[in-house]
């Protein structure tokens, strides 16, 4: 994993590196790793709270890979993401549902791709260090906040660009 990791995904775009040493695996690395490893991505809302309590929006989604050829399921994340975060807290429900939305969306899909490359000794979702990453990365651009590059262009080993069926489904 770490071959291709260091092969395949650019620091500050597919990862960051962490305080405590581990990497803090972004979506497009994650989607670069399903392209890699041939895994297809199904997404699944297990739960929305949002409509039943005022100012309130909370996702919960669950991300199923399975391998694109057999169709074997191969591992699920989960991930959550609600307006009480403090990156949100200034701002009404209805604004930022659909970006707490993706959020879980990303952060299931995440947990997936960790969970089924065997890559938790590598990567990390603690809280902690993905907000020293990002912190980091924030104070060496001068930007206050991250932004990631689009890559059109991502490499695959499986050399069918049709490989990855969910790629847009996110």
């Amino acid at each position: 994993l770490e071959q291709v990791v260091k092969k395949n995904l650019k620091e500050k775009e597919d990862y960051l590196k962490t305080d405590s040493g581990k990497l803090c695996l972004l979506k497009s690395g994650a989607e670069k790793l399903c392209e890699y490893y041939g895994f297809s991505v199904q997404l699944e809302l297990v739960e929305s709270t949002g409509s039943h309590i005022k100012d309130m929006a909370m996702y919960t989604v669950k991300a199923i890979l399975c391998d694109i050829d057999s169709g074997a399921k191969l591992a699920e994340g989960l991930g959550m993401a609600s307006s009480q975060e403090s990156r949100y807290q200034q701002q009404s429900s209805t604004n930022v549902a659909n970006t707490i939305l993706k959020m879980a969306k990303k952060r299931a899909m995440v947990d997936a791709v960790i969970t089924a490359v065997h890559g938790s000794f590598l990567f990390t979702q603690d809280l902690e260090d993905i907000q020293s990453a990002y912190s980091q990365l924030n104070e060496n651009t001068g930007s206050g906040q991250y932004q990631k590059k689009n890559n059109a262009n991502a490499n695959s080993n499986r050399g069918n660009s049709n490989s990855y069926s969910n790629k847009n489904s996110y």
